[in-house]
């Protein structure tokens, strides 16, 4: 039971002597997490546009979407001149 009262008062002293630095640090610590998040998620904001505009995958995009449309047009072509051929 000694031992307990023993530990409770050095568990006291040590808030006494250094419970602001705690309360400080975390304070700390709180507020500086949400600024980390706020700094992380504009970075990742910013890394996610630039890689996105890089003009290697701008390039490789552009041939992927003229591609597809050349092939949307001729079926579009293909069907339209079936269309006129039965009307005719």
């Amino acid at each position: 039971m000694q031992s307990v009262v023993a530990l409770w008062q050095y568990v006291q002293w040590l808030f006494e002597a250094h419970g602001w630095k705690v309360v400080g640090a975390a304070l700390l610590f709180y507020l500086g997490r949400q600024r980390y998040r706020e700094f992380a998620v504009r970075r990742h904001h910013q890394r996610t546009l630039a890689a996105a505009n890089d003009p290697a995958r701008v390039a490789v995009l552009q041939r992927e979407t003229a591609r597809v449309r050349t092939k949307q047009q001729d079926l579009h072509t293909q069907t339209s001149k079936v269309k006129v051929e039965k009307a005719a």
